[in-house]
């Protein structure tokens, strides 16, 4: 008998331990480790070019404060290249997959298309960040007011 729940208690453990990763750690969710995010594409409106590069969400670390979400940094690199830093939460059954923008007057909409888990049967029960660099070459330098879409 001692056996049996010996075993069983191994076996319990094993598998919560196991299943942890589908949970947000309270505790660490901001470890979440900085990464150099690989270019995801590239487009180009009215002369104005766009490379998209985003972190991938693994699923192992929790999602950003609600305080660090959104346009995080403006920087001009020089006088016609704009990168904008943003960070989003997403599912971490979800997948980023490219980015896009508009620009009306002095409004940059920038966009990240990502397909809703819950229409590709893909949720899993965990939240993650995801950082998204928008970087613009041939952009004339001006102020500019920013807003960031989910496409879906």
């Amino acid at each position: 008998m001692k056996k049996i729940i010996f075993t069983i208690l191994i076996l319990l453990s094993i598998f919560l331990i196991s299943g942890c990763k589908e949970f947000i750690d309270e505790n660490n969710k901001n470890t979440i480790p900085i990464t150099t995010p690989e270019p995801a594409n590239t487009i180009t409106k009215q002369g104005i070019t766009l490379e998209f590069s985003f972190s991938e969400c693994n699923g192992e670390y929790g999602p950003y404060d609600k305080i660090e979400l959104g346009i995080q940094d403006i920087n001009w690199l020089d006088s016609t290249t704009l990168e904008v830093k943003s960070k989003v939460n997403i599912n971490c059954g979800e997948q980023i997959q490219e980015g896009d923008f508009e620009i009306n007057d002095d409004l940059i909409t920038l966009k990240y298309k990502v397909p809703d888990c819950f229409q590709t049967d893909s949720c899993l029960r965990c939240t993650c960040g995801s950082d998204l660099i928008y970087e613009f070459s041939n952009l004339e330098q001006e102020e500019y007011e920013f807003e960031l879409e989910r496409i879906y």
